[in-house]
């Protein structure tokens, strides 16, 4: 087959496609245009005053359970936040304490530190200073 020939063919096959969806477009443009055929004017009024006056009434129902259960969940946040928060402060209430503690066990240590260096080197200076004393005399 020439490359001629796939051309006419696709050719064709496009245009058939095209032609079915134009029908199929026409026949489902029908469909809706009598589906929504017109009415008189007092009969559409009457129709848009009803959907108006149902969707005021579902919108304010809606509005009504949106305020319960903002409510409710607003209620809920809060318990669960004072909650936490007393949690929290009990916690760093403890860290307090053992941070305290710490520290004054590291005073504690630290003066006790100090004292046994302060007595060990009375007990090296004694040596040197009864030394001296006795070469002194001599």
């Amino acid at each position: 087959m020439t490359q001629l020939n796939r051309y006419e063919e696709r050719g064709s096959r496009d245009l058939g496609n095209k032609l079915l969806f134009f029908l199929i477009g026409g026949s489902i443009g029908a469909a809706v245009a009598l589906l929504f055929a017109p009415k008189s004017g007092d009969e559409l009024r009457g129709d848009i005053a009803d959907a108006t006056r149902r969707g005021y009434g579902t919108a304010l129902d809606k509005a009504k359970e949106l305020k319960e259960k903002s409510t409710e969940v607003v209620t809920n946040v809060r318990e669960k936040a004072g909650e936490l928060y007393v949690a929290a402060a009990d916690k760093a209430s403890a860290a307090g304490e053992v941070a305290s503690n710490v520290l004054a066990d590291a005073k504690k240590r630290f003066a006790e530190g100090a004292e046994r260096i302060a007595e060990d080197v009375k007990e090296d200076v004694k040596p040197i200073t009864s030394d001296r004393k006795s070469s002194a005399i001599m």
